[in-house]
């Protein structure tokens, strides 16, 4: 019928449809721990079909003054090479650029993050760290 064609439309680049935050982020969590999902009990979201990483986005509520805190990409809860350190250098705002194909997951693979902070953190227990991971498939 006229005028009622269906058109197909790809995005290459997709963000997952939740995001990790950690609220009240405190000094001192040398030993990277896993990073809750917004509103969930679990750390992690498994991908539907394969997918490469390509961005973790992150925002802070308010910038980090003194030392740092520290993001780590994780598959099937095992620490990838991909992270970042966030500094009073980066203000509020942070992105982890992985190059397409480069760190890829399989149907049914776990994403997460996981995540700790240095000893002299400021300002201590106050920032609210949110990450979004967008993915290409």
């Amino acid at each position: 019928m006229a005028g009622n064609e269906t058109q197909l439309i790809a995005y290459q680049r997709v963000f997952l449809p939740s995001f990790w935050q950690r609220k009240n982020l405190p000094a001192g969590q040398v030993t990277p721990v896993p990073m809750d999902l917004l509103g969930m009990s679990m750390m992690g979201i498994p991908v539907p079909r394969k997918a490469s990483l390509v961005t973790a986005s992150i925002v802070l509520s308010e910038p980090i003054t003194a030392q740092f805190a520290r993001i780590i990409l994780t598959r099937n809860g095992v620490e990838t090479s991909y992270n970042t350190d966030i500094t009073p250098a980066h203000g509020v705002h942070r992105v982890i650029e992985i190059p397409p194909g480069k760190l890829v997951a399989q149907a049914g693979d776990v994403i997460g993050l996981n995540w700790g902070s240095h000893p002299g953190l400021l300002p201590d227990g106050v920032i609210e760290m949110d990450i979004f991971l967008e993915v290409q498939f």
